[in-house]
């Protein structure tokens, strides 16, 4: 009964890092959607734990954990001592382009909250404790467990989309752009940039990539507050070891050479690479851009230069 009642929470969105009030919200706001949720909600806080408990400075994180949507939302706007996410910098586009430009962090943060709310069966948020961060947390990992071949669920997709666009207009952090008059002319290239370039080539990426069961590493941001406290290191180390244990492989996409040199050192190795572009509604002069890493890490971290989307059809 105890495990239960926890396991309940958890889902509801409370965890040591979620305030009762951000918690409370999630419930008002249909958290589990329906009781039916739980049983797949439950598989998710299982999950992470296994992860977590790895290591004693790793915590598992409700779906609903708006610090860390901030912490995401810091690491990948960028600031102007430390490296954006060159996807999302680009899907920003010229108008938001400033280093230190607020919107930058609004916009990033609540694009990057469905990433924690769409986790499904076996979908994790990890982060790294980090006590001197604005959130108390260094790091965060999103990452998922697929059995089979990776399928978007639109019914799930469209009500992890609710509860964000619900909790984010009752607690006051939607993003100017996307209510003020006066961004009227900003939103749609954006609105294309991200639903015509970036979301469709993030889940092009994934599905000519994968092959069978695999760990799908969607998030890793560092908090700019806690940049080289090796927190990706071991959050990365913790999600991959996971794998190796479930003899499955891990993919991931990411951004920009030194990104692809940082995950090079996990094990996971370039088997693609992709634009991000827009052939309509983007804003004159804003160029495409490449290159966009598709990355895999076969089981245990083997030399990836043998065909790794064969080896992983092997070991589905």
């Amino acid at each position: 009964m105890t495990h239960l009642l926890s396991d309940l929470a958890f889902c509801l969105g409370f965890d040591a890092y979620s305030p009762p009030s951000e918690a409370f919200c999630s419930v008002v706001l249909g958290q589990c959607c329906c009781l039916c949720c739980l049983r797949c909600l439950c598989a998710q806080r299982k999950a992470a734990l296994a992860i977590a408990a790895r290591d004693d400075k790793i915590v598992a994180l409700s779906p609903s954990n708006q610090a860390a949507a901030s912490v995401v939302g810091r690491s990948f706007a960028g600031t102007t001592s430390t490296e954006p996410e060159w996807g999302i910098n680009w899907a920003l586009g010229p108008q938001l382009k400033g280093l230190e430009d607020p919107r930058r962090f609004e916009v990033t943060r609540f694009w990057l909250s469905f990433d924690l709310q769409q986790n499904g069966n076996n979908g994790v948020v990890l982060a790294a404790k980090h006590d001197e961060s604005p959130d108390g947390l260094g790091a965060v990992l999103i990452a998922r467990r697929y059995d089979g071949e990776f399928t978007p669920t639109d019914r799930t997709q469209c009500l992890s989309e609710y509860s964000v666009v619900c909790r984010n207009i009752c607690t006051g952090t939607m993003p100017k752009v996307y209510t003020s008059k006066e961004h009227k002319g900003l939103l749609p290239p954006l609105e294309a940039r991200l639903e015509k370039g970036l979301l469709p080539a993030l889940k092009k990426c994934h599905k000519e990539n994968t092959q069978g069961p695999h760990w799908y590493v969607a998030v890793m941001a560092v908090d700019p507050s806690a940049q080289g406290a090796k927190h990706c290191s071991r959050l990365m180390r913790a999600v991959c070891a996971q794998a190796d244990a479930d003899g499955i492989p891990a993919y991931l996409d990411c951004s920009g050479p030194r990104n692809k040199t940082i995950y090079e050192r996990f094990g996971f190795r370039c088997v693609n690479t992709y634009k991000l572009e827009v052939t309509d509604g983007d804003e004159e002069g804003w160029p495409s851009y490449e290159p966009f890493y598709a990355m895999v890490r076969p089981l245990n971290g083997e030399d990836s230069s043998v065909n790794t989307s064969a080896k992983m059809a092997r070991d589905a």
